[in-house]
């Protein structure tokens, strides 16, 4: 499938491979007590809903729980500026445009309303590659993006992603052609899954995948089996924490005005390197009507 190598906003990044060389040397603290197998990797994802103050909420709330990736969905333009003005010389920070107009917020001058983005933040330093994924099914202009960061961790290579898919139903502007929300949403989930498979562990490769966003899709859905590994009754590589054992279903995380609460918001991990079963997640309600979601694993080297 065809990806854009355009990244909206890359922060003292190269193109290429893993590049970033500060977790070479990672101290005993970082790593599992049994000899040195595993190290923690913790991740907070959050749809922000376009409010630069749970932004800056989430970046606070990041700093102090040490986190070493941030996904962030429904970023407004100025905040992706405010991000690379004040943490663009300490982190790896990689944006990509949505496909579509806000409907509120992210106000123009002209009234109108601007495209939000997705956001991937890695916080161990600049010099990070970032990629941005503005097509995932087809049409290529369907709704729905992912950008991803790649950089070391324990000398493992790592491709961390946000992603925030389509919701529901959509009219091509162009061709006024009708979409099915689920039938692109499980192109997106498939795309997500081949990436995976083809770049980071398929074959000899053994990378690390983290897949944290707003998937707009429920877990016992079709588009979200292609990502819930074969244990857990779905047919991808992938496993998250926000459940109950074998059951999907864990805590609500999107509380929109004109439905009921639902979960479809994850951080997901390849099983590669991810154990079926990990920490406890902390789903934390803001002022955005989706919920932040903090999630570690304890990643085999």
């Amino acid at each position: 499938m065809h990806t854009s190598s355009m990244t909206v906003l890359m922060v003292a990044s190269v193109f290429g491979g893993c590049v970033v060389g500060e977790e070479d040397d990672i101290g005993d603290h970082d790593l599992a007590l049994a000899g040195k197998t595993t190290a923690m990797i913790k991740i907070v994802q959050h749809n922000i809903e376009k409010k630069p103050d749970v932004l800056q909420r989430v970046i606070a709330h990041a700093q102090n729980s040490g986190a070493h990736g941030i996904a962030l969905q429904e970023v407004c333009p100025a905040e992706v500026a405010w991000l690379q003005a004040n943490y663009g010389s300490q982190w790896s920070i990689g944006a990509v445009r949505g496909k579509k107009r806000a409907i509120s917020g992210c106000d123009l001058p002209d009234g109108t309303h601007d495209y939000p983005h997705a956001v991937v933040i890695w916080t161990g330093g600049t010099g990070a590659s970032t990629f941005a994924h503005e097509a995932m099914a087809r049409p290529a202009t369907a709704p729905g993006a992912m950008v991803c960061v790649n950089f070391d961790r324990a000398r493992v290579p790592v491709h961390f992603c946000s992603a925030h898919l389509i919701a529901g139903d959509w009219r091509d502007p162009a061709t006024n052609i009708d979409y099915d929300g689920k039938t692109l949403r499980l192109q997106q989930t498939t795309y997500i899954k081949q990436l995976a498979r083809d770049q980071w562990f398929g074959g000899a490769k053994n990378h690390f995948g983290i897949i944290a966003g707003d998937l707009n899709g429920q877990p016992s859905s079709e588009p979200l089996d292609k990502l819930y590994d074969g244990a857990l009754g779905g047919t991808g590589d992938f496993t998250e924490y926000n459940r109950n054992g074998g059951n999907r279903d864990g805590q609500v995380t999107a509380h929109p005005d004109d439905s009921a609460a639902k979960k479809i918001d994850y951080v997901f991990y390849s099983t590669n390197r991810a154990p079926l079963d990990g920490p406890a997640v902390n789903v934390t309600a803001t002022a955005s009507d989706h919920d932040m979601v903090t999630s570690s694993v304890q990643m085999h080297k």
